[in-house]
């Protein structure tokens, strides 16, 4: 619980992410952790993101 707090607290540093949501939206999440980490996804990377995914039976 301490670090999602933190991550309330300071959004701009901790970001707090559930293995469920990673699951359930895998695309969402990874496109908002590479804003997190200022490496926002390129239409040509979302493609390839998309793929690796889909071979991962993860879409």
């Amino acid at each position: 619980m301490i670090y999602y707090k933190a991550s309330l607290e300071m959004p701009n540093k901790v970001m707090f992410l559930k293995y469920e949501e990673m699951k359930e939206r895998p695309m969402e999440l990874l496109r908002r952790v590479a804003e997190f980490l200022g490496c926002p996804f390129s239409e040509a990377v979302d493609e390839q993101v998309n793929e690796i995914l889909r071979l991962l039976q993860l879409r």
